[in-house]
């Protein structure tokens, strides 16, 4: 179909209530990493009056950990799919019941069972707070800000849980560190009915649960098996067998997520050297931090004598430096660069937490640990408001939800492993110190043998600190942020310069190459076109896809309701196009036209014309081609144009230098008058998959140019 509407209106790209939307993600977010800690102070209280042995007591901070952490993954997928708001609505009144279980439970037992269902329900808040502001803020530079917003109470809610937990503990009861979550959530769900908007990927609702149950019993195998090495040792049978069953699941869970049609984890958010570098360096941030904050608590109340609140409020001097640094750090981001801010921020942590290991017996708060805490906090904050901007960027927007998930499972993971790990290395520490002592031991010898045991322990959390910013260092070759868009001025070729591809018969080779590769390539739509059409929300109408291909493009904008003209030169693309919109159910909505397009154009305007990855290796005047296209849209529609600008290695292009225009370029080119605005021009760089599943990165040149009504 080929005539124009009238309806068509331009809908505002930036959503107004994004800020708003914010506050309430935030809160949510802060509820969910808030609660990883506050039990720690409350633990001995509760231990107590439950009686929970010393050996069993860590499943109160565990158990939240592991089902968290291991269900993580699934989350984000089920985020994806389900819809972003609706999962941020069920985790939120899930966690808040979950909380009130806890809060009465009458033994140890319940109380781990209350803070694993805790878990469960923050496995999906936590991917669908994340994963809502990433499709919220579509501006790079709010992004970042919004990230920054993120990225301080993600890494200072841990710190503010002591706070917390201490001053309920102290002045109400323990069990109010859990009942304080049920107001705060249900507040939070009732406050995003009218600010956060809807959002879910289109495909198959399709989960992988064998992958589920193999990662989350893998990391429970690994946590059990530190914990029976602190109980019972090294040389303990049962504690190589936990830890070799853990890795086997572990291993196995990557073999099922090979070759599972609907992986849990597609390998491929992983498999990107940037973002595997920064979900590694994620990891092992979390599990230094959490360990380090661990006997952080112990030295404060056992060494030093300070009562809970007292304690809590010793932790704000780090609490303090992750919120100033991530708030002050993230308009830092496209000016710096999300992998030189990450570096630095992990190298100032690494020092503060060496300055730790100078901590006397029984006194030095002022000297040793104000100033550790300070440097820790400073640099952990940088590191978490760069975190999203490399972990996220060029992201597929149905593996945004899996993407953020990934980030959170990190460092839960990191918060389960770390501190087992830690606490054995303690235990170990603290026995051989002991060793050469008669019994009974003096207090003051054991002072001095607990603080030998956190020494060993902030130790190990700088290997860990240390390691991650290895990783950042070797792993990461981002330098800047490509969700920010550049100001740098560019070479301006000429029109047939930067607008023409030359090659041979354009008709013959179309049609070889759909059938060559007509069972390699699949039929999903562009990511840039989906991230496009979602986040500027043009009306459905009429479109015209240019060069449709497999008909992933063409059979996506059936879906979302518009009326679509598919436009090929070969009869193979066209009838796998026909079989492609029968399958989906769009058939009525999807109309291929054969057109050569430098002779025959197709006539009439449309709302949405898609020139994303027009190729053609025809000796014409492209650009020509694309004046046509441009005056096919109609008022108020709007024209996108999305193009490689480094080839991908399958390409017929492949070694060549190609360049493509900015905006103003294009407008020239275009012949296009002032009423025509860009709403985006960016240039991310995303993993493009070719035929028989090789991936390259490549950079891409996204445009999109709207016509006024």
């Amino acid at each position: 179909m080929t005539a124009s509407t009238d309806t068509a209106g331009r809908s505002p790209a930036l959503d107004p209530r994004r800020w708003l939307a914010l506050t309430v993600i935030s809160v949510a977010t802060l509820t969910v990493v808030l609660d990883a800690s506050v039990i720690n102070i409350a633990l001995p209280k509760a231990q107590a009056e439950l009686g929970i042995s010393d050996a069993n007591r860590q499943w109160a901070v565990t158990a939240y950990a592991l089902a968290f952490g291991g269900l993580l993954l699934l989350g984000g997928r089920v985020v994806d799919f389900v819809g972003r708001k609706r999962s941020f609505m069920i985790g939120l009144v899930g966690f808040a019941v979950a909380s009130m279980v806890a809060g009465v439970a009458p033994d140890g037992a319940t109380l781990f069972a209350g803070r694993a269902l805790q878990g469960v329900f923050a496995a999906l808040l936590a991917p669908a707070a994340l994963s809502l502001i990433a499709v919220t803020f579509t501006d790079g530079r709010e992004r970042a800000k919004a990230f920054g917003v993120y990225g301080a109470l993600q890494g200072a809610g841990g710190a503010v849980g002591l706070i917390a937990g201490g001053v309920l503990t102290e002045y109400t009861n323990w069990r109010w560190c859990l009942f304080v979550n049920a107001p705060i959530a249900l507040a939070a769900a009732l406050a995003a009915i009218p600010t956060v908007r809807e959002s879910r990927a289109e495909g198959e609702r399709r989960y992988d649960i064998p992958g589920a149950v193999l990662v989350t019993t893998g990391l429970v195998a690994l946590v059990w098996g530190f914990t029976h090495a602190a109980e019972e040792g090294w040389s303990s049978a049962l504690t190589w067998i936990l830890l070799a069953a853990g890795l086997i699941l572990l291993v196995a869970f990557v073999a099922v997520e090979r070759r599972t049609s609907h992986p849990l984890l597609p390998l491929r958010v992983v498999l990107d050297r940037d973002r595997g570098g920064a979900f590694l360096a994620s990891l092992l941030i979390g599990a230094g931090m959490f360990g380090l904050m661990l006997f952080l608590t112990y030295y404060l109340q056992v060494n030093l004598g300070y009562r809970p609140l007292h304690a809590g409020l010793a932790f704000l001097p780090f609490s303090a430096g992750i919120i100033a640094a991530a708030t002050f750090g993230a308009p830092l981001v496209p000016k710096i660069g999300p992998k030189r801010l990450m570096a630095s921020g992990t190298a100032v942590a690494l020092i503060g937490t060496l300055w730790l290991v100078m901590v006397k017996a029984t006194g030095g708060y002022l000297p040793v640990v104000l100033p550790g805490m300070i440097l820790t906090g400073l640099g952990l904050g940088v590191f978490f408001v760069a975190l999203p901007n490399i972990a996220l960027a060029g992201i597929n927007p149905s593996d945004t939800g899996v993407a953020s998930a990934t980030i959170s499972t990190t460092q839960q993971i990191g918060g389960a492993i770390g501190p087992a790990l830690l606490n054995t290395l303690y235990v170990s520490a603290l026995a051989g110190f002991f060793a050469d002592h008669v019994k009974p031991v003096p207090w003051a010898v054991q002072l001095h043998g607990y603080v030998h045991g956190y020494r060993v322990a902030f130790i190990a959390s700088a290997v860990a600190f240390a390691l991650a910013l290895a990783a950042i260092t070797l792993l990461i070759k981002k330098h800047g942020s490509s969700d920010v868009p550049t100001d740098a001025p560019v070479h301006a070729p000429s029109e047939r310069e930067s607008l023409m591809i030359v090659g041979s018969d354009s008709a013959a080779f179309w049609e070889n190459h759909y059938v060559r590769l007509s069972n390699q390539w699949g039929t999903q739509p562009n990511a840039v076109l989906e991230e496009l059409v979602t986040t500027l929300a043009p009306a459905p109408g009429t479109a015209l896809d240019l060069g449709c291909g497999h008909g992933g493009d063409a059979i996506w904008l059936a879906t979302r309701g518009f009326d679509v003209t598919a436009v090929d030169v070969s009869p193979t693309a066209l009838q796998r196009v026909t079989t492609g919109a029968r399958a989906r159910g769009v058939a009525e909505r999807v109309h291929p036209a054969r057109h050569d397009l430098a002779h025959d154009f197709p006539e009439g305007h449309f709302d949405l014309v898609n020139a994303s990855y027009f190729h053609t290796p025809l000796d014409i005047d492209r650009g020509k081609v694309l004046r046509r296209a441009a005056a096919a849209v109609a008022p108020g529609g709007l024209l996108i144009i999305v193009e490689h600008a480094s080839i991908a290695p399958w390409s017929w292009q492949a070694g060549k230098d190609v360049h493509f225009p900015g905006p103003e370029e294009v407008r020239a080119s275009l012949e296009l008058d002032d009423s025509w605005t860009a709403e985006r021009c960016h240039a991310p760089e995303r993993t493009a998959t070719g035929p028989g599943g090789q991936q390259a990165t490549v950079t891409e040149n996204v445009i999109a140019l709207r016509r006024a009504s």
